[in-house]
C-alpha cells in the first residue's frame, strides 16, 4: 500500500487538505501443474511437479498446503516457498497410493497463500488415476478322513483382492469322481470383500480306500484371465467291521484226543493230550 497526498491551499485564511489513498498490487500468485496425469497401481509412488509464479513486482513468501485423498501419503512437501517478483519456483512432490485404493481418478490439491497478504492465494489440482487391479484368492481348509457311506463338508473362503467389483462362477471336481454339492456356484464381490463357499463330498459305501483330491475352481465372468483354484485332500478309509460280511476269523477243523494209561506193576496213571 502507498499513501498518495493531494492538497489544495487557499490564498487567504482557509486551507483544505485532501488526502487520498491509492493502492499498487505488490504481488499475485499463480500455480500450474507441470506433470502430466498419471495412472498407477495401488501401492505405487507418484511424482508430481508444480510451478508457483509470483506475478507481482515485490518478493513474497507463500505458505503451501497440500491436500491428498484419505490414507494417501505426501512426501517431500515444503511448508512454504519464497518467490521473487515476476519469478517462478518449481516444486517436486511425491504421493503414495495406499495398497487398498479403489480404481478411479483422485485429486491432489496444492494451495499457495501469501504470507504478507493472506487474501492473495491460488490453487491447482493434479490428477492421479489408480489403475484397476483384478486379483482373487481362494483359501482351502484342512483335509480329513472319511469312511465309505459317509460325507464331509469343507469350507473355502473366496476373497476379491482387486480394487474393482467382480463376478465369479465356481465349479468343483473330485479325483475319485465322488458326488459334490457346491454352494454358491456364483457370487458378486466388491473390492476386498470375501464369501464362504461350502463343498459337500459324499462317499459311497463301495468307494475304494485311498486319497481323493477335491478341487474348487473360480473364474471371473467379467474379466478374462482372472481365475484361481484350491485343493483339499480327503482320505477314504477302509470299510469298518460292520460293513464286512461273515466273520473276521478263519474257522479251521480240529480234533482233540485224551488218553489215560495205568502201570499194572506200580499202579501209577499217565495221561496224554493230543490237539
Amino acid at each position: 500500500m502507498q499513501a498518495c497526498l493531494r492538497g489544495t491551499w487557499g490564498a487567504v485564511a482557509v486551507s483544505a487538505l485532501l488526502i487520498g489513498v491509492c493502492s499498487v498490487a505488490a504481488s499475485a500468485v499463480e500455480i500450474s501443474v507441470l506433470s502430466t496425469a498419471r495412472e498407477e497401481a495401488p501401492g505405487a509412488f507418484v511424482s508430481l511437479v508444480f510451478a508457483v509464479t509470483n506475478d507481482g513486482t515485490a518478493d513474497d513468501t507463500f505458505v503451501l498446503t497440500f491436500e491428498a485423498p484419505p490414507d494417501w501419503g505426501v512426501l517431500g512437501a515444503p511448508a512454504s516457498v519464497a518467490v521473487g517478483g515476476g519469478a517462478e519456483e518449481t516444486l517436486f512432490v511425491t504421493v503414495t497410493i495406499p495398497p487398498g485404493a479403489l480404481a478411479g481418478a483422485y485429486d491432489v490439491v496444492l494451495t499457495a497463500t501469501s504470507q504478507g497478504d493472506p487474501t492473495l492465494s491460488a490453487t491447482a489440482v493434479a490428477l492421479v488415476s489408480v489403475a484397476p487391479t483384478r486379483e482373487i484368492e481362494l483359501l482351502s481348509p484342512t483335509g480329513t478322513n472319511v469312511a465309505p457311506g459317509e460325507s464331509v463338508e469343507y469350507e473355502f473362503v473366496l476373497i476379491n483382492r482387486g480394487n474393482v467389483q467382480d463376478s465369479f462362477s465356481l465349479a468343483a471336481s473330485s479325483s475319485k469322481r465322488l458326488s459334490i454339492s457346491l454352494s454358491p456356484t456364483s457370487v458378486d464381490l466388491a473390492p476386498q470383500e470375501r464369501a464362504t463357499v461350502l463343498a459337500r463330498l459324499d462317499v459311497p459305501i463301495d468307494t475304494s480306500p485311498g486319497s481323493d483330491v477335491l478341487t474348487v475352481t473360480v473364474v471371473s465372468t467379467l474379466y478374462e484371465g482372472v481365475e484361481t483354484d484350491a485343493t483339499v485332500f480327503t482320505t477314504v478309509l477302509p470299510p469298518g467291521p460292520e460293513s464286512v460280511g461273515g466273520t473276521l476269523m478263519e474257522v479251521l477243523p480240529a480234533r482233540v484226543r485224551l488218553s489215560l494209561d495205568k502201570n499194572v506193576l506200580t499202579g501209577a496213571f499217565s495221561s496224554r493230550l493230543t490237539f
